[in-house]
């Protein structure tokens, strides 16, 4: 995503959830819950923002291992045997990318 479009959603949550302080402290419930959503979601995309440069070189697939996880703990009734499984999973696939790339001695 470009960054300075990451900054300017971040400023706008930021000035929607100014403009709801007044009425969320008096305000029905689903006014609260939108005032802490601006807050919640404009700090992320601030700190997004601020780590772009960074995450240009994140590998993609550990963002999709981080979606999937989220992901399942929002559906799955018990997540913790899943993520186990998933966690072993990925050790040794780890484990498996790393002993491929090992150099081999030469003999």
């Amino acid at each position: 995503m470009h960054r300075p479009t990451i900054g300017i959603i971040a400023i706008l949550l930021f000035v929607t959830a100014a403009c709801l302080f007044p009425y969320a402290s008096d305000g029905t419930s689903a006014v609260q819950a939108l005032f802490a959503a601006c807050i919640k979601v404009g700090i992320l995309m601030a700190v997004v923002w601020l780590a772009h440069p960074h995450l240009s070189g994140f590998p993609w697939w550990l963002l999709a291992i981080i979606g999937a996880v989220v992901a399942m703990l929002l559906i799955v009734r018990q997540p913790r045997t899943t993520l186990v499984v998933l966690f072993v999973v990925l050790v040794v696939l780890r484990v498996r990318n790393f002993l491929a790339r090992a150099p081999k001695s030469e003999s």
